[in-house]
C-alpha cells in the first residue's frame, strides 16, 4: 500500500512521490520570496528553468486531478477546480528543491500571483462567475496548505507571504482534510511494492507536436530539446497506474491555456501558455 511510504507530519500525511523531482532540466522550484536558499553554486543554479518548470508541473498536475477524477469516476463535494488545485499543491510538496534551494510548489503560487499582478488586482464580473477561484484566492491557497503542512518549518510565510495569521490558524486542518481526502482515493492508483506498474505501463502517452507559429517555435523546440514532457510522461508510467490511458499532448491552442479532455481522456499543454511562463520566469530572473 502506497500510504505506507507516508511520514505522518502536522495532523496529516506527507510522502507524495516526487515524481522527477530533479530530473526536468537539472531543476525544478522556486523564485520569491525569501524562502529560496542559495545551496549550490550560482554556475549550477538556473532560476529561468527553476520557474518555467515549477509552473508547468503545477498546471499539469491539476489537469491530471481533472484527469483522475474522470478516470477514477470520483465524487466531488465542492468545486472541481478547487480538488485540482489541491492535488497540484500536494503533488509538488515532496517535489525537492530546485538549483537555488527554493521548493517548487512556491513557485507555483508566485506563478499565480504573478498573473494577478498583471491584471493590477482587477476582476471583471465574469470572473466571479468562473468555475476557478481568483488568481489570487489561487496563491493564497496553496500557501496555507504549505503552511498547514509543517507551520513550524514554514513560519515565515505568515510575514513574508502576507498570509493572515487566523487564517494560518485553520491551514493545518484544511492540510489534513486535503491529503487525507486525496489519499482515501488514490489506493491502488501509487506503484508500490505491493502494486507493482505492469510490464511496459502505458497510462500515459504522449504527443509532442511541431509549433505553426513564429511566437510559439522557440518554446516548443525548448521542450523537445530537454525532454521536458518525455521524462514527465516517463515519470508518470513509473508512479501510477490508471484503469485506462491519459494522452499528453504538447501543441499550438491559438490562447493561453491548459485543459484535460474527458471525452478524449487527453491532457492538453498548450505552447501559448509555456512561453508565457518562460517569459515570465525570465523577468523574474533579472
Amino acid at each position: 500500500m502506497w500510504r505506507q511510504r507516508m511520514v505522518k507530519v502536522t495532523g496529516g500525511l506527507r510522502g507524495w512521490p516526487s515524481l522527477l523531482a530533479l530530473l526536468l532540466l537539472g531543476s525544478i522550484g522556486a523564485i520569491g520570496p525569501t524562502f529560496a536558499q542559495d545551496s549550490t553554486t550560482e554556475e549550477e543554479s538556473d532560476p529561468v528553468a527553476d520557474y518555467f518548470v515549477g509552473n508547468l508541473l503545477f498546471i499539469f498536475y491539476h489537469e491530471l486531478g481533472h484527469g483522475l477524477i474522470h478516470k477514477l469516476d470520483l465524487p466531488v463535494l465542492g468545486r472541481e477546480e478547487d480538488a485540482a488545485d489541491q492535488l497540484a499543491t500536494l503533488m509538488l510538496m515532496d517535489a525537492g528543491s530546485d538549483s537555488v534551494g527554493g521548493e517548487p510548489v512556491l513557485t507555483a503560487a508566485i506563478g499565480w500571483l504573478d498573473s494577478w499582478k498583471k491584471r493590477e488586482g482587477e476582476a471583471e464580473n465574469s470572473d466571479y462567475f468562473d468555475e476557478h477561484s481568483l488568481d489570487y484566492q489561487r496563491y493564497a491557497n496553496i500557501v496555507c496548505l504549505v503552511y498547514g503542512s509543517d507551520p513550524d518549518n514554514y513560519g515565515n510565510l505568515i510575514e513574508e507571504w502576507d498570509l493572515p495569521a487566523d487564517r494560518a490558524e485553520r491551514c493545518p486542518g484544511d492540510y489534513s482534510s486535503a491529503i487525507l481526502s486525496w489519499d482515501s482515493v488514490m489506493e491502488g492508483v501509487w506503484v508500490t511494492d505491493e502494486n507493482p506498474a505492469p510490464a511496459g505501463n502505458r497510462s500515459f502517452t504522449l504527443d509532442v507536436q511541431a509549433a505553426q507559429s513564429d511566437e510559439t517555435r522557440a518554446i516548443a523546440e525548448y521542450v523537445v530539446d530537454q525532454k521536458v514532457f518525455d521524462d514527465l510522461v516517463a515519470g508518470m508510467n513509473e508512479s501510477l497506474i490508471l484503469p485506462s490511458p491519459i494522452k499528453v499532448v504538447a501543441k499550438d491552442c491559438g490562447e493561453e491555456n491548459a485543459y484535460y479532455d474527458p471525452e478524449t481522456s487527453q491532457i492538453t499543454m498548450c505552447y501559448e501558455w509555456l512561453a508565457t511562463f518562460m517569459a515570465d520566469a525570465e523577468k523574474q530572473a533579472e
